[in-house]
């Protein structure tokens, strides 16, 4: 971990009730009151990255613990579930096989220094996230890049032209901060058949169908980075 913070690692605004994404909107009332409520009993824990957090609680001897990273582990990872389901947090899911729902609703969550260790993204990993996310928008420009015409009978594949526009748009979207993230409900089949060497070669190792459940991944992953969304933690 490193000893200076930078901003690219700062936490999300987990209060930002204008994000169809921020925590608020992907939790029931009571939990949004509890988050509400620590937020304003520790302002200043709520605005500091990982690092800077940690060295906090340690100078207040409130060292998380192991079940406090276990829960922080499983609140992203069902947080991640819910966003990519489009459905609410079920905090069981967060709590299941850590410990009893008496203590964490009553115990837990009514500390606000554990709630403020519980909402703070882990930043080792948004720096993973961030590289998977350009490594996907670089798979994407490659896919951009395969000729659109068969060279031998000189016709286009329109298959092909479908996804390469559904690319452009959707990287121009982002460009211009207009892409709303919302739920796939159309399945398309994409099938390339050409004889064209280099798409030829792409397209016996990832067939349509797989390209465009990778666009999908690359959408997901691009969401997540933008609202720093984590899903690991430490677990000593």
């Amino acid at each position: 971990m490193s000893e200076s913070a930078d901003t690219d690692s700062l936490p999300m605004d987990v209060f930002n009730r204008a994000d169809p994404a921020c925590v608020l909107n992907v939790v029931h009332g009571a939990m949004q009151s509890a988050f509400v409520d620590a937020s304003k009993a520790r302002p200043e824990l709520f605005s500091m990255d990982e690092y800077a957090l940690g060295q906090k609680l340690r100078a207040e001897h409130k060292t998380p613990s192991v079940t406090d990273n276990r829960l922080r582990l499983g609140f992203w990872l069902e947080y991640e579930r819910a966003i990519s389901r489009n459905k609410a947090m079920l905090m069981q899911n967060v709590y299941a096989g850590v410990c009893g729902a008496s203590y964490f609703y009553r115990e837990y969550i009514a500390s606000p220094t554990r709630v403020a260790w519980l909402l703070c993204p882990p930043a080792d990993y948004q720096v993973k996230l961030r590289e998977a996310r350009d490594f996907g928008i670089d798979l994407l420009r490659s896919f951009l890049d395969m000729p659109v015409l068969d060279l031998e009978t000189g016709k286009p594949n329109t298959k092909l032209m479908e996804l390469q526009a559904k690319i452009v748009s959707m990287l121009d979207q982002r460009l211009e901060g207009g892409y709303v993230q919302r739920q796939e409900t159309k399945q398309l089949n994409l099938n390339v058949s050409t004889s064209q060497g280099a798409v030829g070669k792409v397209t016996t190792e990832l067939s349509m169908e797989q390209l465009e459940r990778r666009l999908k991944e690359i959408e997901k992953l691009e969401r997540k980075a933008q609202n720093v969304i984590v899903d690991q933690s430490e677990d000593s």
